[in-house]
């Protein structure tokens, strides 16, 4: 997903005669803010961030920040911040998904993330679950919602739902997350969908377009036309706060159908 947005951020600030260059913080929030402080000091016009998962508020940023430079964030808020960002609108991808599966006849659907500190994106997911599940008069069971931060604790809680069939569907907030699930049921001799319904974020290159798995797609190509949006309009000196919430596009595949274990 990422390699995909920085793909999509790139050619569209090229059209716009935008130079950009990019820079990897390998997920460190210590990397980060030397690139934070990188950027500023070595003449850059602007940053487009990508945080890092554990949502840390660095010196470097804040300092950046009180500067007034320009910084557009992408993917996921740094709430209290008042940053110009784009971001899919988790709650919505959530929601369509767990409609799919309703829809479908699941009365138990279980949530999936391993993240092991949950930026503000994947608490939107969280929160989305919720909501939807109680709009549809769903129950909402805390032993299917598996986002714990002690990894063993979270491989124990997934083996419990699979290994009982607790749940009918799983939704899995990352496409790792989907590769650790199938492992998984893999190891318990179950298959998908005929075991479970799963439905997971972003592309899965594994499987063909004619063979999609049931997955959410975010439209990389609207948040990098937004974003640079954004950055002209600062540079033109006109910096009012945006948060964008770009739609997300659901695709329909293999992976999920109608309940068969209950």
């Amino acid at each position: 997903y990422s390699i995909t947005l920085v793909f999509a951020m790139l050619q569209t600030l090229y059209e716009r005669k935008i130079h950009c260059s990019v820079h990897y913080s390998f997920n460190s929030s210590e990397k980060e803010a030397e690139l934070v402080d990188y950027a500023v000091e070595s003449g850059q016009d602007g940053i487009i961030l990508f945080p890092c998962d554990k949502d840390i508020y660095t010196p470097s940023l804040l300092n950046a920040i009180e500067k007034n430079f320009p910084i557009v964030l992408l993917d996921h808020d740094l709430p209290g911040l008042g940053l110009n960002c784009v971001t899919t609108d988790n709650k919505e991808a959530i929601r369509l998904a767990i409609r799919h599966l309703v829809k479908l006849g699941h009365q138990k659907i279980c949530l999936f993330s391993r993240v092991p500190m949950p930026t503000a994106s994947i608490t939107e997911r969280i929160n989305g679950y919720l909501f939807e599940m109680k709009a549809q008069n769903k129950l909402i069971d805390p032993s299917l919602i598996l986002t714990d931060n002690s990894e063993k604790a979270l491989v124990r809680e997934l083996e419990n739902v699979i290994s009982r069939r607790l749940a009918t569907a799983i939704i899995c907030l990352s496409l790792a997350d989907y590769n650790i699930l199938l492992q998984m049921m893999k190891q318990y001799g179950c298959r998908c969908p005929e075991d479970f319904s799963v439905i997971h974020f972003d592309n899965n290159n594994k499987y063909t377009v004619d063979q999609p798995t049931t997955h959410i797609v975010q439209d990389s190509k609207s948040m990098a036309e937004n974003t640079a949006r954004i950055l002209e309009r600062i540079f033109s000196g006109t910096n009012i706060y945006e948060k964008i919430l770009i739609a997300p596009l659901f695709v329909e595949g293999f992976s999920t159908s109608i309940p068969r274990n209950e």
